[in-house]
């Protein structure tokens, strides 16, 4: 036995130490806060992802009364775990990955709170969702968002430092891990499995989609509102959802056989050579008639020469899909015919473009904008433009490197292109042309207008900023309209001008400035809805275009999808078109208006709920539309 001496110098402070460093097993004193044991850290992940699916549902709407939105949520038990349980499996996933507790609730939450936030700035700058198929366009939004006041307020900015407290006290406090590789491997095979099955079988259902609607305190007309519809969810679960739409898919019923033989039944028409007449069309960033709308007080007729100009040509208005923001599409939907939101263009596309190419045409076309927003650089050419220019390669240069291009120069431009044109070939001449000036987002407190166009005795002094200096803006483009039909009424060549807005304008975050007008937005009539979406479309013809086409194109064009534009216009020159553009003609008689929320237009009704024999037809013209879309064809019969 050791003697007494050798057991109190075994238990001696330095030989515990010695012992200690000696043993390769051994562990560093522990916190008595310390985090480390299996169920204490899953416990915390699962708080930590509770907590940030609930953060991300405070910021998934962007309306006033954003306590009053959150709360609606816990209406719908379900909603909750939605929307909570893709946060759960990404940070257990990224947990079985790291294996530290704080790098996995640190990239959680970076993942959460980026995409929470550009949907929260999307709606609140163009009442607009984020989507899955907006994923691709996310660069192109950023640079866009620098024209807008995104400054972060307070709740961001507390939510995010929330976010970075939480990460600090996990590094220091939450030391679980796992040893064993295997167990982490099974675990997120495990997680991944989950999340798949999850997704095919709740995040794609479109029952459980349809009975998890949360419109309780949301007022009746707004129920159609494709925005309400998707907030009243949360953010992601409807973005989970709207995966399966990120790429187009077949209308229900879809047979390609079948639509190809629904074309076959038309044929294709060539234009008469005496009917080639030139065509510039021009669509203006946000334009819109605000004259049709009840309690502004104009100071200034700023609208008289378009209203002058209107009598004398056809006119009407379009029901965009869009509203303040989304020009492409209205854009797209004019030049292919497509009633549907087909944005994902990777290679050539049957469009009227094409067919004018295809007539003898030569196409082209202007944007003194970027070349690879909305990719239209690429696009254009799949569409069948010859030619298209933007700020890179002709507007730059014109600007004097000033990077900015106003519609009297654009204009100014566009009759350059058109007489070079004239000038060099005896080829027909079809122009598509974009502009830039008018975009929002319009100072709010600096005063850029020239003069005062509506009063501001009941506006606020933000509002009243707004308005005006939006005005200037549209007046001068409203007077280089007019100069523009006036110098093509001078040519003798035969011309058709074409003149409509996108959409309508941004005025303010969450529609402050409409609210304030009294600006009807109830999607439950047709006043309401057509205010939201509608803009004026005017073709002009003159003399001799008027004599080549055999028609005034003078008066009431009627209401319409952008889409339906150039069926009108062939219409009345008695012209038949490619086979697409005459299934579209059918279904334009039974309903000149195709909408993204569903809507459609008979008998001069906005309805969801079209009768038997228009909903079939309606279905029969999806399926072609979607045939001619995903088919294109390399030469014409």
């Amino acid at each position: 036995m050791p003697d007494k001496y050798t057991q109190l110098l075994d238990n001696s402070p330095s030989s515990q130490a010695g012992a200690v460093l000696a043993s390769p097993r051994a562990a560093p004193p522990r916190r008595r806060l310390e985090i480390t044991g299996v169920a204490p850290t899953v416990l915390l992940l699962f708080l930590a992802s509770v907590g940030l699916g609930v953060l991300s549902m405070y910021f998934a709407s962007a309306e006033t009364a954003r306590l009053a939105a959150f709360f609606r949520y816990f209406n719908v038990p379900v909603l909750l775990a939605l929307n909570i349980l893709p946060v759960a499996l990404l940070i257990f996933a990224l947990y079985f990955i790291f294996n530290r507790v704080w790098a996995a609730f640190a990239v959680c939450a970076v993942v959460t709170l980026l995409i929470t936030l550009v949907n929260y700035f999307k709606l609140l700058l163009r009442n607009d969702p984020l989507m899955a198929s907006d994923i691709r366009l996310l660069w192109e939004a950023g640079n866009m968002g620098r024209r807008y006041d995104i400054a972060p307020d307070w709740r961001i900015i507390s939510a995010v430092a929330l976010c970075v407290a939480a990460t600090v006290l996990m590094f220091f406090f939450a030391r679980g891990r796992l040893r064993s590789r295997v167990t982490r491997a099974c675990g997120l095979a495990a997680v991944l499995c989950a999340g798949a099955l999850c997704y095919a079988t709740a995040y794609v259902s479109a029952p459980l989609y349809a009975q998890t609607e949360n419109l309780a305190g949301i007022p009746d007309r707004e129920r159609y509102s494709a925005t309400k519809q998707y907030t009243s969810r949360g953010f992601i679960y409807p973005f989970l959802h709207s995966i399966q739409t990120a790429r187009a898919r077949p209308p229900e019923g879809y047979d390609e056989t079948q639509a190809s033989g629904f074309l076959s039944d038309y044929a294709y028409d060539d234009i008469p050579a005496d009917k080639k007449v030139n065509i510039v069309t021009i669509m203006c960033e946000a334009f819109n008639d605000f004259s049709k709308f009840d309690g502004l007080d104009f100071t200034y007729d700023l609208y008289a020469p378009f209203h002058a100009l209107r009598e004398r040509s056809l006119s009407g208005e379009l029901v965009t899909n869009v509203f303040a923001g989304g020009t492409v599409n209205t854009e797209r939907g004019f030049l292919t015919g497509f009633s549907g939101e087909y944005d994902d263009y990777r290679g050539d596309i049957n469009s009227y473009v094409r067919y004018f190419k295809e007539q003898g045409y030569v196409t082209e076309g202007s944007h003194p904008g970027s070349d690879w927003f909305y990719n239209r650089n690429n696009v254009n050419s799949y569409l069948g433009f010859d030619r298209y220019y933007f700020n890179e390669n002709r507007y730059f240069f014109l600007s004097g490197g000033a990077g900015f291009v106003d519609d009297e120069d654009l204009f100014s431009d566009i009759r350059t292109l058109y007489e070079d044109h004239v000038a060099g070939s005896d080829a027909p001449y079809f122009s598509f042309n974009v502009t830039i000036q008018n975009h929002g987002p319009y100072d709010t407190q600096t005063e850029f207008f020239d003069r005062e166009y509506i009063s501001g005795d009941n506006l606020s002094r933000e509002s009243y900023v707004i308005l005006n200096n939006y005005f200037s803006g549209l007046a001068a483009t409203v007077r280089d309209i007019a100069e523009m039909a006036d110098y093509f009424d001078g040519r003798r060549e035969s011309v058709l001008f074409i003149v409509f807005g996108d959409h309508n304008p941004w005025l303010g975050n969450g529609n402050s400035v409409y609210t304030e007008l009294g600006v009807n937005f109830d999607f439950g009539d047709g006043r309401g809805f057509s205010n939201y979406y509608n803009t004026p479309y005017i073709v002009f013809a003159n003399d001799a275009a008027k004599t080549a086409l055999g028609d005034t194109f003078v008066g009431d064009g009627g209401t319409m999808s952008p889409c339906f534009l150039l069926n009108e216009i062939f219409k009345r020159a008695d012209l038949g078109g490619n086979e697409f553009m005459k299934a579209a003609n059918e279904i334009m008689a039974v309903t000149p208006v195709l909408h993204a929320t569903g809507a459609c237009s008979v008998g001069g009704t906005i309805t969801y709920a079209p009768a038997e024999d228009a909903r079939k037809r309606i279905e029969r013209f999806k399926c072609t539309e979607f045939y001619w879309r995903w088919n294109i064809r390399d030469n014409p019969p």
